[in-house]
């Protein structure tokens, strides 16, 4: 047996040797161009299908991965919508507690209403309000009437009222005018009129009168269907007029118009 084998490994030294010496010389040229003429188409038909199926594998893999992708930014986008939702859900309570809070405490006669967007074909600093109580009849309201949010903070007056549509005046129109106080100082008393609808200001205040930056200013109650005490803003600035006997301080509003959704209308005191 050990004699076979060892026969066996001889002849395989000496064929290997014979292929190399025959390589050498080229006489195997010939045999191996006839072999690669007949291997190679098989050879190309073999990497070709090995490079389907690879990038058939890719495709599904990718197909996998991009629909899992777009699941997960559905989900992403459904969260993000639910997330919004409740915060707005959240702050529409929290504003609801804070307007039924006020109107226990001052015992203010009001109806809700929500602002749906701006008169714009006529003067788009006029909100358009609409009232959330659908059996409530807008003819119950009149011009002049204060329009609030929150704990007291005035935003503007009813301008006009017809079967379909309430409108309202922001503080911060131009043609808004209300009649207002320093908060503790009922003596220091001016009109507090809308400047370019960014902020109030408030003017024929008597120069003897001392005012600081930061005080609140606050609605004096001295004129019709308007309650004193409503708050307007915190003085920003005071200019010295040499011209008039008089002072203009600018008020910085405490609630920022753009921002509003949800207002209480003040029907009665």
């Amino acid at each position: 047996m050990l004699q076979i084998k060892g026969k066996t490994i001889i002849i395989a030294i000496a064929v290997f040797v014979l292929l190399i010496f025959l390589n050498f010389l080229k006489i195997l040229d010939t045999p191996k161009k006839l072999i690669f003429s007949v291997f190679a188409p098989i050879q190309t038909k073999l990497y070709e299908t090995g490079i389907k199926a690879r990038e058939y594998f890719d495709n599904e893999k990718n197909t996998v991965y991009n629909s899992e992708l777009e699941l997960l930014k559905a989900q992403v986008r459904s969260l993000l919508i639910q997330n919004a939702k409740l915060k707005i859900l959240g702050e529409e309570n929290k504003i609801l507690k804070k307007e039924l809070g006020f109107t226990k405490e001052h015992s203010f006669d009001t109806v809700s209403a929500r602002v749906i967007g701006a008169d714009s074909l006529r003067n788009s600093t006029i909100l358009i309000l609409q009232i959330e109580d659908k059996d409530y009849d807008p003819k119950n309201l009149k011009p002049d009437m204060p329009v609030i949010v929150e704990d007291g903070i005035l935003v503007g007056k009813i301008v006009e009222v017809n079967e379909r549509e309430i409108f309202m005046v922001p503080i911060t129109a131009s043609r808004s005018a209300v009649a207002a106080t320093i908060l503790g100082n009922d003596f220091t008393i001016g009109v507090a009129e809308g400047e370019s609808s960014l902020a109030i200001k408030m003017g024929m205040i008597p120069k003897n009168e001392k005012i600081k930056q930061g005080e609140l200013v606050v609605t004096s109650g001295m004129e019709e269907n308007m309650p004193k005490g409503l708050l307007l803003g915190t003085i920003s600035k005071v200019d010295q007029d040499p011209q008039t006997p008089f002072n203009v301080a600018y008020v910085t509003p405490l609630y920022d118009i753009k921002r509003l959704s949800k207002v209480l209308i003040i029907k009665d005191y």
